[in-house]
């Protein structure tokens, strides 16, 4: 089952709606949910501005928990959202992301979620690949001798 989570300003809303949809869901064990949660986890996924909101992320973090969740993780940059602002008022922050279960990750183990780069929006897009990962040959040059 693939749920979207789009950005709405009541942080506290969206976390009772994303475990409300979950734990009412147990039938199904298969889940994948991505958006703009509009809330970071760790200082580590926030740039400039206040500093973060302990208690929304801590909210957040018991929220994947409960629903048993997993961040996918991600190849790129860590920030997927800026204010487009320079100098002392830039912000950046992690608030887009995947998310599911281990069930899963069991079934599509070979995801990878890319973070692109940003282009006409504050937001980088995020895309979930599912190819293998293998060697890549590079193609031979032709040599002049």
């Amino acid at each position: 089952m693939v749920f979207m989570v789009f950005q709405l300003t009541m942080k506290n809303i969206k976390l009772v709606i994303l475990s409300n949809s979950i734990n009412a869901s147990h039938q199904h064990d298969n889940w994948l949910i991505f958006g703009d949660f509009n809330i970071v986890l760790t200082n580590k996924e926030k740039f400039g501005g206040n500093p973060i909101d302990y208690n929304m992320s801590d909210a957040f973090q018991s929220t994947i928990n409960a629903c048993n969740l997993t961040d996918l993780g991600f190849h790129g940059d860590i920030y997927t959202w800026a204010n487009n602002q320079v100098d002392k008022d830039h912000i950046k922050e992690r608030l887009d992301r995947f998310l599911a279960t281990q069930i899963w990750t069991t079934i599509f183990p070979n995801y990878h979620n890319n973070h692109l780069l940003r282009y006409a929006s504050d937001h980088n897009h995020i895309l979930l690949d599912f190819w293998p990962i293998e060697k890549c040959r590079m193609p031979r040059r032709n040599r002049q001798i």
